[in-house]
């Protein structure tokens, strides 16, 4: 059972839209309503409401980042890298880097600047977006902001690779994490669309509220990033800047620069968590699932502009839900539930794998290819228990296809798969990885959990093979679904890498 707010936000299905009667009490404190309302002031209740009520949003870490922006000298100008040894309070930015620009390179920190930068560096010095995130710190009443592009040495690939694993801590540690959804670069500020007072007539007018978050912050330019996922997810409360108004985001719902609150549906319920992934704990295995694979649809629908970090950006994530699950994770996919996630197809394109400097991800692993994914499907499973992880691969039991009935039945090319047709019957659908296509051996994954044993009609879930390098070694070519007549019950030991 649910205990505490998190109660107040678990409600079915859909989006729920109500009068956000907590700021309007605190902003009518006084007995009479202001006929405007700071906008900074709205940021501060919202900061009071969720300190004062919202226990599970508090801060529960002890890491803090490496590097830090100084913000809070009289000087407004003045500003200072500084290293910490300590925790403090500190605001985190999510954000578009834009296109690749002189003006741009010249903003960040590197081995040629870094120890000027720790003297101290202006503020005029820095494009427009960062300008804005530092005149809301400040506004907060806080002192020091964290910048990737400020706090982390561009072009130091050790510095990177040391700082790039620790960015789950720094947006999970964060006093609140602030998002520019509306700004697709540097150039672009976010406070010109933040009028310093609303009305109050104009508050509560919006008919369709969670429209207007979804279009605006889900789908604005800033969520098409992959990195801004885990920044999302990780961070306890976030506040979201758009071309329409301002969104507050915690673990106990949204809340709207119109003064209304938004309670989310079961299926954002684990992603607004503030200490990621703690609800996983009470979730059962069906919604764990469900949750894992419309994760992984949302993140490899976003972009990334180098594209081999698909392991790195999502690592955070990984490292929190195998936490909290106490489960190996290999490359995207979790042991204990490991079944359906293995079923990924790929809907679009069909190039090669990507190109890793190292440590390159298993042909079984999502990991492994450019561009967003799917699934097979949503329902339960009964699945294959000779499957396991061993290390750097899968041990599976090898079958073939009952290749003499397949030359009797008609492979129909889509754009995105076959369909496997027996006279006017479709047997079966096949998704395969890259233009190579191949029908000779598949790994079993489970069956529907409704079709009985001993029916010829069952449906095979399957992952399509093919023998490469090393005795008795796999690789994977696609995805697909059967009927178990075309499978051959002949089996043996294999090693899918």
């Amino acid at each position: 059972m649910l205990t505490g707010d998190v109660c107040d936000v678990w409600l079915g299905n859909t989006w729920v839209s109500s009068t956000d009667d907590d700021v309007i009490k605190r902003l009518n404190a006084g007995g009479t309503l202001s006929p405007d309302i700071g906008q900074f002031d709205l940021l501060g209740k919202w900061f009071d409401i969720c300190d004062e009520t919202h226990q599970s949003c508090g801060k529960s870490t002890d890491t803090w980042p490496t590097r830090v922006v100084f913000v809070g000298h009289s000087n407004k100008n003045s500003l200072q890298l500084q290293e910490l040894e300590s925790s403090v309070d500190y605001i985190a930015l999510s954000h578009c880097w834009g296109d690749k620009t002189l003006e741009r390179e010249q903003c960040l920190t590197t081995d040629r600047n870094y120890s000027q930068r720790k003297q101290g560096f202006q503020y005029d010095q820095l494009p427009r977006l960062f300008q804005n995130a530092i005149e809301v710190t400040r506004n907060l009443g806080k002192d020091y902001l964290w910048i990737d592009a400020l706090c982390i040495i561009q072009g130091n690939k050790d510095d990177w690779q040391k700082e790039g694993k620790k960015m789950e801590d720094v947006f999970a540690s964060a006093y609140c994490t602030i998002a520019p959804s509306s700004a697709t670069c540097w150039v672009d500020g976010f406070l010109s669309n933040f009028p310093t007072k609303i009305p109050i007539h104009k508050v509560c007018q919006s008919p369709n509220p969670e429209h207007d978050f979804s279009q605006h912050v889900d789908n604005g330019p800033l969520s098409k990033r992959a990195w801004v996922l885990q920044e999302r997810i990780l961070s306890r409360r976030t506040i979201f800047f758009t071309s329409r108004g301002i969104y507050w985001e915690c673990g106990n719902g949204v809340r709207c620069g119109n003064l209304t609150i938004l309670k989310c549906p079961l299926s954002r319920w684990y992603s607004i968590d503030s200490n990621f992934p703690s609800r996983l704990h009470i979730s059962g295995v069906s919604s764990t699932i469900t949750f894992l694979q419309e994760l992984i649809k949302d993140y490899t629908s976003r972009c990334l502009t180098v594209k081999t970090d698909r392991v790195l950006a999502f690592s955070g994530l990984a490292k929190r839900i195998s936490k909290a699950l106490d489960t190996y994770e290999n490359h995207g996919i979790f042991e204990n539930v490991m079944h359906r996630l293995l079923l990924w197809k790929r809907p679009d394109s069909k190039t090669k794998p990507l190109d890793y400097e190292q440590f390159k991800p298993p042909s079984w692993s999502w990991m492994a290819y450019n561009g967003r994914v799917d699934f097979m499907t949503v329902s339960p499973l009964r699945v294959s228990r000779r499957l396991r992880f061993a290390h750097d691969h899968l041990e599976v039991e090898i079958r073939t296809f009952a290749v003499e009935m397949l030359k009797n039945c008609e492979m129909r090319k889509d754009k995105e798969y076959y369909t496997v047709i027996a006279g006017q019957k479709e047997v079966g659908s096949f998704y395969f990885d890259t233009d190579k296509t191949l029908f000779e051996s598949c790994v079993v994954i489970g069956i529907d959990k409704e079709d009985r044993d001993d029916v010829s009609d069952k449906i095979y879930y399957i992952l399509i093979v093919d023998k490469c390098w090393g005795q008795g070694c796999y690789r994977r070519l696609g995805v697909g679904k059967i009927q178990a007549r075309y499978v051959s019950e002949e089996n043996g030991d294999g090693k899918l890498v």
